[in-house]
């Protein structure tokens, strides 16, 4: 996943799974979901199924100073 480059834009697919992963490690549960969509961020909130991929947090999550090492 990630795909190619484009010209515009610094945030594609790999940035995003990059952002997941980091988030999800430290103990917060992620949404990629369309911006672009009309109310996207209601039926986030609302906890609908059907909109993004919903990503869990990992239940040992790193511990500040290791996450700090990790991630910086």
């Amino acid at each position: 996943m990630g795909g190619r480059r484009r010209p515009l834009g610094t945030g594609g697919m790999a940035t995003k799974l990059g952002a997941a992963k980091k988030a999800c490690a430290s103990g917060i549960a992620t949404i990629i979901a369309d911006g672009r969509r009309a109310g996207v961020l209601t039926a986030v909130l609302a906890g609908t199924s059907d909109v993004g991929t919903f990503f869990r947090p990992v239940a040992d999550r790193l511990a500040s100073r290791k996450q700090w090492i990790a991630y910086t």
